[in-house]
């Protein structure tokens, strides 16, 4: 059996072709999401965005769809509209019916998956076809990555992505500020032609020990840390703004909020996944230095979630 893995995240729309049978991954792909710079995603947007994708896999014989998607969003109640986690206003949309299955609310297979609903699914089946393709169950991004590592009470998931989470065995910490807040500061810094996340790249532990601006991420509403007057910057001195400080206090406070909650768990070993760990080794090392945990990265292969995915398809299917 192929299968067809689609991960429909926040910034990218990751596939990937899954030989089950071979146990080969082949033929991957990452477009830009559409939640990139919107909220909200139009039922016939989000048909064409599926269309174009299982076009690229026309030739490869595919037996089976199988989507993960992000939480928190759902289908609107007198639209065709799929509301985001990123809307204020939850009242416009359902409570179930998640980005994906949402397409089959008036099929006779119509379920969501447990992931996106405590009362729902736990398993895989069919919810109906797209262009004669069945389409299994649809995930959720957080739980795959979840089932990506053997986790006990010491040890736990630190995922840093747009949005980020510290998951525990029976725990998961959510709306942490990670890429979404960041990602105010790079556009600021764009126009200024500098690249933050390159510039994090270069820095070191003495940069992050000798920072001294204070930064309060919690810039949209979501966030764990939310209050109404947003986030801020504290500390500043009339020799202190200048961009290396700006940037290495920026990283610090980024990482601190992480280590705040890792020590209160008294987590000894942290598998760190997501786009931005991959952007910079200094965040495992500045996390050993800062805790008494041991941290390790996947390196190579796909993305946690697809390692997940994959997990969960071999024991349901």
């Amino acid at each position: 059996m192929k299968y067809l893995l689609i991960d429909f995240g926040a910034s990218k729309i990751h596939t990937l072709l899954y030989d089950k049978k071979l146990d080969i991954i082949s033929k991957g792909f990452k477009i830009e999401s559409p939640f990139l710079k919107k909220s909200t995603l139009p039922l016939y947007k989000l048909k064409s965005i599926l269309n174009d994708i299982i076009d690229k896999y026309s030739n490869d014989n595919v037996d089976g769809i199988i989507p993960c998607t992000i939480l928190g969003g759902g289908w609107g109640l007198a639209d065709d509209i799929y509301y985001s986690w990123k809307v204020k206003d939850k009242n416009k949309f359902t409570t179930k019916g998640c980005l994906i299955s949402g397409l089959f609310f008036d099929e006779k297979n119509y379920h969501v998956h447990k992931h996106h609903d405590k009362e729902g699914y736990d398993g895989l089946k069919v919810l109906g076809n797209i262009n004669n393709i069945p389409v299994y169950s649809s995930m959720g991004d957080t739980n795959c990555v979840k089932k990506s590592f053997n986790i006990d009470y010491q040890k736990a998931i630190l995922n840093l992505g747009t949005g980020s989470q510290i998951i525990m065995k029976d725990k998961t910490i959510s709306f942490i500020p990670s890429g979404r807040a960041l990602n105010v500061f790079k556009n600021f810094l764009d126009n200024l032609g500098v690249d933050l996340f390159q510039y994090f790249s270069t820095l070191t532990l003495e940069d992050l020990k000798n920072s001294t601006l204070k930064f309060n991420l919690n810039i949209f509403p979501q966030s764990h840390k939310w209050k109404s007057e947003g986030g801020h910057i504290l500390n500043i001195t009339e020799d202190n703004f200048n961009l290396h400080n700006f940037i290495s206090s920026l990283f610090k406070c980024y990482v601190d909020q992480y280590i705040e909650i890792l020590n209160e768990y008294k987590i000894t070993k942290i598998y760190l996944t997501g786009g931005i760990n991959e952007k910079s080794p200094l965040i495992g090392e500045y996390i050993r230095k800062k805790t008494s945990s041991k941290t390790v990265s996947r390196t190579g292969g796909e993305s946690d979630v697809f390692v997940g995915m994959i997990n969960i398809i071999n024991k349901h299917l």
